[in-house]
């Protein structure tokens, strides 16, 4: 039986796409040899070398953790966890990285401090949380230090210690942690247990932009733009926003769609606001919703009522008041479907209650009704709120005609 040394040299080989090493990994994998079957799983679950494959991934990564692997028990629990064809067990998935855990397995600890934290597959318990996640941090281990970090600043499952947190905080970052370098930058930012410095907020952001963080690149894209510790720049912002958009952040898709869509900074171009808004959307985002809507309602090449009308509908099923806002005008105007006094006021009340533009245009709706019409809205006011599915469908169903 092959060595572990010997297995990651086969599996770094089979990476790459060469069939040799990949069959004999996979005879070890057989054979019972516990690293060659982690080794597989891997490669299943990243799908480099072999298809992305993750039903066979967890099949090696559980007769890995079978035979007692830490490494296997910790990645069948993550699988468990996500959201992928053999997820939807978090008593299982609890379970192996508990058992990771207890043997000392360090992601494991931190991870399993995770569940208890959240109460994911165990019942909520702080002081668990703590526990495993101060075992994880005392080994030195940079994520661990960083998880500490925040649950000390915060009191989770322990007194609160801001400057204690700090310090593992700085230590984490120190090491290239993203997360800790973030929130770091969000300490000096604030000032809240050190002493206030955007500049050195700005430093730490950059870091973390560097390693990737993509919610820093979105706080950067802020800085430049306000000058909070930097000098103004709005090219260099603009770079930020970009980056943090491409890279999936669903805010700053956004944020570049409206740039798109007002032509602020760039050439106006509905059909890229369009693009990115889209983008952001596929993250069940609301406000992608809203804007959406807005956007095909707007006075532009792609105006459509049809499609605005259906993110709109999307948006106000998140309780969005915007979305409200923007459905009483269409029925105000009779857009693409009937005008209806009552259901216009209606939903422009709905909006005034977290929209405040909203409360402008109450009394001139509330003028046109008659006393009967008045009655009618108080009443579906009352079911709103008493019965907001039904009440949302119905507008759903008024608007569809």
């Amino acid at each position: 039986m092959m060595t572990p040394e010997e297995i990651e040299t086969l599996a770094r080989r089979a990476v790459t796409g060469m069939l040799s090493p990949l069959k004999k990994l996979q005879e070890e994998a057989e054979a019972g040899n516990t690293e060659a079957q982690y080794a597989l799983g891997n490669l299943y679950f990243v799908g480099k070398g072999v298809g992305l494959n993750l039903p066979l991934a967890a099949k090696w990564f559980l007769r890995s953790a079978q035979s007692g692997d830490p490494k296997a028990m910790t990645m069948l629990g993550n699988l468990y966890l996500a959201k992928n064809p053999v997820s939807g067990d978090e008593a299982k998935a609890f379970l192996w990285i508990s058992n990771a855990a207890d043997k000392g397995y360090v992601e494991a600890m931190y991870r399993l401090g995770e569940l208890y934290y959240l109460g994911i597959g165990v019942s909520e318990d702080h002081a668990k949380a703590y526990h495993w996640v101060e075992r994880a941090a005392l080994t030195g281990d940079a994520t661990a230090e960083c998880l500490l970090g925040s649950y000390l600043i915060g009191g989770i499952g322990c007194e609160k210690n801001i400057e204690k947190g700090l310090e593992y905080v700085k230590s984490a970052a120190d090491n290239d942690v993203e997360t800790a370098q973030r929130l770091l930058a969000i300490y000096y930012k604030s000032g809240e247990g050190v002493e206030q410095s955007h500049e050195t907020a700005a430093i730490w952001l950059k870091r973390a932009a560097d390693n990737g963080d993509v919610a820093s690149m979105y706080m950067l894209y802020n800085l430049y733009l306000n000058g909070e510790g930097v000098e103004v720049n709005t090219k260099l912002a603009d770079e930020y926003l970009k980056k943090a958009a491409t890279a999936g952040l669903d805010k700053a898709q956004i944020e570049l769609g409206r740039l798109y869509e007002m032509g602020e900074r760039v050439t106006k171009n509905p059909r890229q606001a369009e693009t990115w808004y889209m983008k952001a959307a596929e993250h069940d985002n609301s406000n992608a919703f809203l804007r959406l809507g807005v956007l095909y309602a707007s006075n532009s090449p792609i105006k459509s009522y049809r499609k605005a009308r259906k993110w709109l509908l999307k948006s106000m099923a998140d309780l969005n008041h915007e979305a409200f806002f923007y459905l009483s005008v269409f029925y105000t105007h009779g857009w693409d479907g009937p005008q209806d006094n009552i259901m216009a006021y209606v939903l422009m009340f709905l909006s005034s209650l977290g929209y405040e533009p909203a409360e402008q245009c109450l009394d001139g709706l509330f003028i046109k009704l008659t006393l009967p019409e008045m009655s009618a809205a108080q009443d579906l006011i009352r079911s709103s709120r008493q019965f907001p599915d039904q009440f949302a469908m119905m507008v759903k169903a008024g608007l569809e005609g």
